[in-house]
């Protein structure tokens, strides 16, 4: 079979499956308009996931397209907002602040500074459009340990520890 064939052969299957499951697959790399149903990147705020359907994206991706926007609060008092995450396979909104605690509070021990710091601008960059009081204090707290780590005020370890503190 020519790789022509081959390729049309896969494409067929691709949209077979996507209407089948009303879902849009996608790679490592691609426009995040097609969503992974993997995991693709674990140990990290840079892909965020749904948390009914386990679709992911890249969470720069997310903010671009403003999938990750305030939406009404899933938990707090009515009328408030949070950061969330606006799942395009299913329509579900899952929260930010949870999901961002979970990453920081299991893996900071484990990052080297470059990670960290890539990890704290992910987490600036999502919730700087927080309307929230949590939100808003996340956004200003990754802010300042990315800047005492960028000018060495800070070590990574008492960054981290700042960080996990500031959930607490």
């Amino acid at each position: 079979m020519s790789e022509i064939g081959l390729a049309k052969k896969v494409e067929t299957l691709v949209l077979f499956l996507e209407k089948l499951y009303s879902v849009k697959f996608g790679n490592v790399g691609e426009d995040c308009s097609r969503w992974s149903l993997i995991d693709c990147a674990n140990n990290t705020c840079s892909w965020v996931g749904c948390d009914v359907c386990s679709h992911w994206c890249h969470a720069a991706c997310g903010i671009q397209k403003n999938l990750i926007k305030p939406g009404p609060s899933l938990k707090g008092p009515s009328g408030s907002t949070e950061m969330q995450l606006h799942c395009i396979g299913c329509g579900h909104a899952s929260e930010m602040f949870g999901f961002v605690k979970d990453v920081f509070m299991l893996c900071t021990k484990n990052w080297a500074l470059e990670t960290l710091k890539k990890e704290l601008d992910c987490v600036r960059k999502i919730f700087r459009g927080s309307e929230d009081y949590k939100g808003k204090e996340l956004h200003l707290k990754a802010d300042d340990m990315l800047s005492k780590l960028e000018t060495k005020m800070v070590s990574p370890s008492d960054a981290c520890n700042s960080m996990i503190q500031f959930f607490n």
